[in-house]
């Protein structure tokens, strides 16, 4: 009785999330918001997301969302991931209307659902009243604001909003919401809210609401993961690393103590720069920032030709090490093939361009 029991609670559950089909792309309701993961029978991670999955599709319901779950076959559907460019598995994307928005975040239920509420409704949502601003700004690490009414700043910033809404948050209020502390003397404006304070778009500043937009929608200070790293380095900001044993807390590292190793990334081109001397002092790092925005400290790394030889030549060697040292005879044979190959290759070439 006990295990039919769980087999119908396991049933109702997996109800929540749809199995979906190539026929879908016909018979979706054009209204329809959907949340649909592409996986294949064949994918480990796949298979680590679906009590994941379940529990989405679960809590949405519960929730009364509009937003229905489901998950695609990949590799048996191939109109439907062709339709969505599915090249890596797990993929997650929310449908909404004829708009299609990628997540690229962590796989984890808190992550994907926030993502979902926020893609999901009003690009920019609106702060009808004081309480709800500041419910909103505990609610966010980093939240974009705009305060005033209709004009074209307003219009940038929807626009705006529409490509960024994977990454951050948007909302809209007048000026009689804001909190005290916030002081703002001209309207419309648009504010930045991170690190317990906020930042205000300057129109003549040189940049356009797009690039500051992109710069400004990152803490200035958090744990970083392979997910956050990649979004910061294609910003084209550079990254300021400090890799911490498990001793370190981050507020050692706020009053500038002394690190393991610093390194300031450029992910545009897979270069990175290391102090020349140790770090110890707030001066010290200073200087080493400085030295490196002004070009004088020599970058290491990089993705330049001469630096992806060297990397194919290192990683062939470090491969090929421990084969020829438990089978020499087999680490030759490794390397004859290749080389006969090209060698047999590189005189068909002579022949031909003899024969010409």
């Amino acid at each position: 009785m006990a295990s039919l029991v769980c087999l119908l609670l396991v049933l109702s559950v997996g109800g929540f999330v749809e199995e979906l089909n190539d026929s879908f792309l016909e018979t979706r309701e054009k209204d329809d918001i959907w949340l649909i993961k592409f996986y294949a029978p064949w994918c480990l991670m796949c298979k680590q997301l679906d009590p994941v999955w379940t529990q989405i599709g679960s809590e949405l319901r519960s929730l009364g969302s509009p937003v229905q779950v489901g998950r695609v076959d990949a590799t048996s559907n191939t109109v439907f991931s062709r339709e969505f460019r599915v090249r890596v598995y797990p993929a997650i994307v929310l449908w909404k209307k004829e708009q299609k928005f990628n997540y690229q975040g962590p796989k984890t239920k808190d992550s994907i659902l926030d993502f979902t509420d926020r893609v999901s409704g009003p690009v920019v949502r609106t702060l009808s009243s004081g309480q709800m601003v500041v419910h909103a700004l505990r609610r966010h690490k980093v939240l974009f604001l705009f305060i005033g009414a209709t004009s074209e700043l307003k219009s940038n910033f929807s626009a705006v909003a529409q490509d960024f809404i994977v990454h951050t948050n948007f909302y809209s209020t007048c000026r009689e919401h804001l909190p005290q502390w916030v002081s703002v003397t001209s309207f419309p404006a648009v504010l930045v809210f991170k690190d317990e304070t906020f930042l205000r778009f300057n129109p003549d500043g040189g940049r356009d609401l797009r690039s500051w937009v992109q710069t400004e929608r990152f803490s200035t200070f958090e744990k970083l993961d392979s997910y956050n790293l990649y979004s910061r380095g294609v910003s084209g900001r550079l990254v300021l690393v400090a890799v911490l044993g498990n001793s370190r807390s981050e507020e050692s590292l706020r009053s500038v103590q002394i690190v393991p190793l610093l390194l300031v990334l450029n992910l545009t081109n897979d270069s990175w720069f290391e102090p020349p001397v140790a770090v110890e002092t707030e001066e010290d790092l200073t200087r080493f920032l400085d030295s490196v925005l002004a070009g004088t400290l020599q970058a290491q790394g990089g993705n330049s030709a001469a630096q992806r030889i060297r990397r194919f030549v290192y990683d062939v060697r470090t491969s090929l090490r421990p084969v020829f040292r438990e089978a020499p005879l087999l680490g030759v044979l490794l390397v004859m093939i290749p080389v006969g190959v090209f060698l047999s290759l590189l005189f068909l070439c002579i022949k031909v361009r003899e024969g010409i």
